[in-house]
């Protein structure tokens, strides 16, 4: 038996030529990974997903990738997930006299006949934080298709990558982020014409997420070069230099709509990079590669999806938490097969939110759980309701209804509590059956779901002093309230400019802006007043403080100096058997103190010898009837006057 040996020269041409021979015909892809929440097995820990798209015609990729790193995990093992890969090729009318995008049937590269590939790994425990410059996932080969804006692409290799970045201090161990993930399935060829595909991303957490023109990259991480005449990362599909009547193509930052208008054909390698932010802190960055097929089908429009969508490519609405959202979507399309006949419209709609399907029985339609299903119940729900992998279907015209309950729960998210305002995006998908490449329309419906805000702060109209009751008189201003969120106004007093400030006094009726505090004599007094409210989620919220109102008073010192006495409130008022009348002397001096009914009847008269400072009246009034009294006290020519009422039990 003879033996040979390979040469290191020839063994490594074979493991290169092996390597291409697995990873040929490279369409896109994406990397994504996901957090195993608390209380399920290897919580804390990640799971890794790489989606990989080739073009039918080429060779398969292997059961087995290996996705590299440069965080402490390293190199980390995938493997292709149960039931793939699968054909995600356009599907169109079944008339089999029609012709048809498929797999089975693609003999030559860039049809629009692809297949899609789901690698996962297991769960993977990461300890420590990211660098600035984060931990970057990635996987490569070669070799791409060939394509229309990079030159001899099918000679060039493809890195798909994903990149995690720290928040803060924060270990990655247990886990506190889930990437963004994309909603569905790529749209890899396009009629000539109006067109555009979709690139939305969802984010379990509910952070911010923006959307801009990626740069594909070489295996060696180094950018896909170089571009034909014309092209550019940011510009990768035909423009009016290639044909006067093309769009060039522009991706929604907010959404990740693709619009553009080509009647230039070929295909085109294009990159969408989605970047997620917490508290304005970039997390995550994800890239979709995709080489999208433009390609002459016939004459056909694309499905028309009727209001709420007036304002463009997407519809927006901001509702208060609590509300009730439901307004009805739907799709036309009067165009017919290449037969004459009529064509048949589908209408699919995506979202987190969405509850369980619930099928049709009898006479009620098919809908949607309303508390299960959805990853924060209350769920949204579709009456009827397209069914898994089955879509509402319809000649010409189709509609449905949306209804969703919003509450406190969809202000919350895992990674940072209360929010006061939520974006939950629903992507809706119209298309039709024209073959061999269906006209599509994308919409998104993006609800801002906001509490109502707590009551503003509201001002004093005046401050003043009772020289007589010894008491501060505060009015306010009332504050607008249309929903009935007030509580209390709180009033709050120092004797310095900057305080310590205590409570003096609140106020729960918001009909009444005045209060009389007894503050006894003071010289000068710094006030000022919040208002006490809620919202529909947080039960207690006070108002910033309104603006400190200073308050100068005339010592009561200056007052005897002036006047040689003081008269001051008796105690106590009311009073019912026994109440003190007090003043306060400059000098030894007689005064004349005099008690009277309210119709001017003397009860009592009395000649007082009275001392400098505080003087005191005992006055009995068990024989009196409950009513109103005045007293007064004389002296040196000035009179002072003030009342009493006395209760009986």
């Amino acid at each position: 038996m003879k033996k040979f040996l390979l040469t290191p020269v020839f063994f490594f041409f074979f493991l290169f030529a092996t390597s291409l021979l697995h990873a040929s015909h490279y369409m896109g892809g994406e990397i994504t990974w996901e957090c195993i929440p608390a209380g399920q097995p290897n919580a804390g820990k990640y799971i890794f997903e790489m989606k990989v798209y080739r073009e039918c015609a080429g060779i398969q990729f292997g059961t087995t990738q290996t996705l590299m790193s440069n965080s402490p995990a390293g190199s980390i093992s995938m493997t292709l997930a149960p039931g793939w890969p699968k054909d995600i090729s356009p599907v169109c009318n079944s008339n089999s006299s029609f012709q048809h995008i498929t797999c089975a049937a693609a003999t030559t590269s860039n049809t629009g006949a692809i297949e899609e590939y789901i690698y996962r790994s297991q769960p993977i425990q990461l300890n420590g934080t990211p660098p600035a410059t984060g931990w970057m996932f990635y996987w490569g080969s070669c070799c791409r298709n060939p394509s229309n804006n990079i030159l001899t692409a099918n000679s060039r290799s493809w890195r798909l990558r994903a990149i995690m970045y720290p928040y803060g201090t924060q270990n990655t161990y247990p886990c506190y982020d889930n990437s963004p993930t994309f909603a569905e399935r790529p749209r890899t060829v396009v009629p000539t014409g109006n067109s555009g595909f979709n690139s939305l991303a969802y984010d379990a957490e509910q952070d911010s997420i923006t959307y801009e023109w990626g740069q594909p990259l070489l295996s060696t991480g180094a950018p896909l070069s170089p571009y034909i005449s014309g092209y550019s990362f940011q510009n990768p599909l035909p423009d009016s230099t290639k044909n006067p009547a093309n769009v060039a193509a522009v991706v929604d930052s907010s959404n990740g709509l693709v619009t553009f208008t080509s009647y230039t054909t070929g295909a085109y390698v294009t990159s969408i990079k989605v970047t997620s932010y917490r508290a304005g802190i970039k997390i995550a960055e994800i890239w979709r590669d995709l080489q999208v097929v433009i390609t002459a089908s016939g004459q056909n429009s694309p499905p028309q999806i009727t209001p709420p969508f007036s304002n463009g490519q997407s519809f927006t609405k901001t509702v208060f938490v609590g509300d009730t959202v439901t307004f009805s979507i739907g799709a036309s399309d009067l165009g017919f097969l290449p037969n004459g006949s009529p064509q048949n419209l589908s209408l699919e709609l995506f979202g987190d939110e969405f509850g369980t399907y619930i099928p049709a029985t009898g006479n009620t339609p098919s809908t949607m759980s309303s508390t299960a299903g959805c990853k924060t119940p209350p769920c949204a729900t579709l009456t009827p309701a397209p069914g898994p992998n089955n879509p509402l279907t319809s000649t010409s015209g189709i509609q449905t209804q949306f209804e969703w309950v919003t509450s406190c729960a969809h202000l919350n998210s895992s990674a940072g509590g209360y929010q006061g305002m939520s974006i939950y995006r629903f992507v809706v998908i119209s298309q039709d059956d024209f073959c061999p490449v269906p006209a599509v329309t994308a919409k998104i419906i993006s609800i801002n779901v906001v509490d109502r805000p707590p009551l503003p702060a509201t001002d004093f109209n005046s401050v003043s002093f009772d020289y007589d009751s010894m008491n501060v008189v505060l009015n306010w201003q009332k504050p607008n309230d249309p929903h009935n969120q007030f509580d209390a106004y709180y009033l709050y007093y120092s004797n310095t400019p900057n305080g310590p400030f205590s409570l003096l006094d609140s106020v729960m009726d918001i009909n009444t802006t005045h209060a009389v505090i007894h503050t006894g004599p003071i010289t000068k007094g710094y006030f000022y007043l919040r208002v006490k409210s809620h919202t529909h989620c947080i039960p207690d919220t006070l108002s910033a403080p309104s603006a400190v109102y200073t308050l100068n008073l005339t010592t009561i010192e200056e007052i005897v100096k002036r006047d040689g006495f003081y008269l001051l409130q008796n105690r106590p008022n009311p009073a019912t058997q026994h109440t003190v009348v007090e003043y306060i002397m400059k000098d030894v001096k007689s005064v004349e103190f005099q008690f009277i009914t309210l119709d001017g009847k003397l009860i009592e008269r009395r000649k007082i010898q009275s001392e400098p400072g505080l003087n005191k009246i005992d006055i009995d009034l068990s024989s009196l009837k409950a009513g109103v009294y005045y007293y007064s006290i004389q002296s040196g020519g000035i009179k002072k006057t003030a009342k009493m009422v006395v209760l009986k039990k």
